[in-house]
C-alpha cells in the first residue's frame, strides 16, 4: 500500500512540473529565446552557416518553389516597400556610394565582360576581354590613382586588347577616357 501512495504522489509532482512548464514556455519562450541568442550568438551564426553549408542544393530547390508559388505577392511587397520607403532607399544608395564609390567601376566592367545582355557585351566579353579583378583590387586603384578626387572617374585599361587585370587598368577621368577609346 505505500508504495501505491508514492506512485501516487510521483505522478501528481510530475504532472504538476508537466503543467508549469507548459504555462513557463507560452508565456515566456520569446523573452527566453531572445535572451538565449543574445548569450550564444556566436553558436548560432555558426550553426546556420554550416547548415546553409550543408544545405544548399535543399536551400535553393526551396527558395526557388518559393518564389515561384509567390511570385506575384513577392512582386507587390518589393513594390510596396519601394513605394513607401523611397527616400530610405536613396538615403541607403548614397551611403553605399559614398563609402564604396568604386564599386559601380567595379560591376559595370564586370558587365560589359560578363552579360551577355549588356549593350556593350560584343566591345568586350565578345572580344574576348576578361575581367580579372577583385574588388580589393578595384580599390586599390582607386586609391593609387587617387579617383576620389576626379569629377567622373572611369576605369580604363591600358592596353586596350588586354583583360582587366590590376597591372593593365588605371582611373581616370571619363572625358580622356572617351578620347582615348575614339583616337
Amino acid at each position: 500500500m505505500k508504495s501505491y501512495q508514492f506512485f501516487l504522489k510521483v505522478a501528481e509532482i510530475g504532472l504538476f512540473l508537466l503543467e508549469v512548464v507548459v504555462v513557463w514556455t507560452k508565456e515566456q519562450k520569446k523573452e527566453y529565446n531572445c535572451k538565449y541568442w543574445k548569450e550564444h550568438k556566436e553558436q548560432g551564426r555558426e550553426y546556420a552557416r554550416k547548415y546553409k553549408e550543408n544545405n544548399k542544393a535543399e536551400m535553393k530547390e526551396y527558395n526557388h518553389k518559393y518564389w515561384e508559388n509567390n511570385k506575384a505577392q513577392i512582386k507587390e511587397r518589393e513594390k510596396t516597400y519601394r513605394q513607401n520607403n523611397k527616400d530610405k532607399i536613396k538615403e541607403q544608395y548614397q551611403n553605399r556610394k559614398n563609402v564604396h564609390p568604386w564599386i559601380s567601376s567595379y560591376r559595370h566592367a564586370k558587365n560589359r565582360c560578363t552579360d551577355l545582355n549588356n549593350d556593350r557585351f560584343h566591345r568586350y566579353g565578345g572580344r574576348g576581354i576578361k575581367f580579372l579583378l577583385i574588388k580589393e583590387e578595384v580599390k586599390q586603384l582607386w586609391f593609387r590613382d587617387r579617383a576620389f578626387e576626379m569629377e567622373q572617374p572611369s576605369i580604363d585599361r591600358k592596353n586596350n586588347d588586354g583583360h582587366y587585370e590590376f597591372n593593365n587598368c588605371q582611373f581616370m577621368e571619363m572625358v580622356e577616357n572617351s578620347r582615348k577609346g575614339s583616337n
